[in-house]
């Protein structure tokens, strides 16, 4: 399941700091998602997601093309494979930068989470959003997060948005009910909306099969230097 364990790179993480930092006036972008701030009673328009893909290649002709190993449940009898290098997690790092601002930057909403190839929810790494008050309602501006969880919010993956900075949240390994995940390929999602701002979706495809391993995911607007490492 979801473990909240969170490094800043820079930014205050107190709840308070929901109402946004204090960053230098740049043009408000035209594509405005609302969060929520504590005194905003604004509704905004929710913005659209991005689409992701993959492609797969062939030797020959006559080759079929590989997919992805779907995870799989170990016979009767058999030793278990285990998705994660003992005592291992997996670390996502990313930057939050904003590229616009007026005379306030609201702290986006931003979700991490894993799903299976089928697109099930896998678990929810963490959750920022404004806890307290009538935040919740904002839910559904991290649109694609918000359509597979119907906004059930897991306490242990769940805290109060930051300011621009870097991050890095973990991950045990564990799905939603507490179980360890098959070894498999997996894929992997960050997602931010705020009040004034963009939306942004960045993914990849994750193999989880007991060793170590980085990969990269592809920046999208005020979402930078996005990666996922298994680390021992």
């Amino acid at each position: 399941m979801g473990v909240l364990t969170i490094t800043a790179g820079c930014g205050d993480d107190d709840a308070a700091v929901f109402d946004g930092a204090q960053i230098p006036a740049v043009v408000p972008a035209d594509d405005s998602v609302p969060t929520s701030s504590a005194d905003d009673e604004s509704d905004g328009s929710d913005p659209g997601a991005l689409s992701t893909g993959q492609s797969t290649t062939t030797d020959d002709a006559a080759t079929p093309a590989s997919t992805p190993a779907e995870p799989t449940a170990p016979d009767d009898g058999e030793v278990a494979a285990s998705a994660l290098p003992t005592g291992g997690e997996l670390l996502v790092e990313f930057t939050f930068a904003p590229t616009s601002s007026g005379e306030r930057i609201h702290n986006p909403y931003i979700a991490v989470w894993i799903e299976d190839l089928d697109g099930n929810l896998v678990d929810t790494i963490s959750l920022w959003y404004e806890t307290g008050g009538r935040g919740s309602r904002w839910l559904r501006t991290l649109r694609q997060w918000s359509d597979l969880t119907e906004e059930v919010v897991d306490s242990t993956s769940s805290g109060a948005t930051r300011p621009a900075g870097t991050y890095t949240v973990a991950w045990d390994g564990l799905d939603a009910d507490g179980a360890a995940i098959a070894p498999g390929t997996y894929q992997l999602f960050v997602e931010a909306a705020r009040e004034d701002g963009p939306y942004e979706l960045s993914s990849t495809l994750v193999d989880f099969d007991g060793s170590e391993f980085e990969a990269v995911l592809p920046d999208d607007g005020e979402l930078t230097n996005l990666t996922a490492r298994v680390v021992a």
